[in-house]
């Protein structure tokens, strides 16, 4: 019973530890705003730089934030597996976009902030900044929403998840 007490809090320590994994991305995009807002905009080479670095770590976030909510429903059914072997039977309301989707959406919302910025940068064009920051958003909203589907339906499968102890 120890065992799988301990099992249990090591599952949620790692569960802890990706959600601060993201948390420190978000941080370095944080920074990668306020370079953009010292830097005057007579220097459109180092706007474009900070931008596309600000891009690439966005990137890097989506692709994190969709591997750590994987890991999540793993460590989730591990821990339930868990429980239900120490008779704990708990039921709890899911809502409709974990927090995961959120997050995924925050980065595609990042996203396109920098993107409507280079647009804007080099074309002047606001509707054209505005237009691609809207799509940004959309597909962030659209991605979450098939990443629950898609992540949902592949963890209901009870073949995935076999413990050994």
């Amino acid at each position: 019973m120890s065992d799988l007490m301990d099992y249990i809090k090591v599952q949620w320590a790692d569960i802890h530890h990706s959600r601060n994994q993201e948390w420190k991305i978000l941080l370095i995009i944080a920074g990668v705003f306020y370079a953009l807002f010292k830097i005057k905009l007579e220097y459109r080479e180092f706007h474009t730089i900070i931008a596309l670095l600000g891009l690439g770590i966005c990137s890097i976030g989506i692709y994190v934030a969709i591997s750590h909510w994987i890991l999540f429903q793993n460590k989730v059914k591990l821990i339930d597996a868990c429980e239900k072997e120490l008779g704990i039977y708990a039921k709890f309301h899911k809502p409709g976009l974990p927090v995961q989707g959120i997050i995924l959406v925050i980065y595609f919302i990042l996203f396109g902030i920098l993107l409507s910025w280079l647009f804007w940068i080099y074309k002047e064009n606001v509707f054209i900044s505005i237009l691609f920051f809207l799509i940004s958003i959309g597909i962030g909203i659209v991605s979450s929403i098939y990443a629950n589907k898609k992540i949902s339906i592949m963890f209901r499968n009870k073949e995935l998840l076999t413990i050994n102890y």
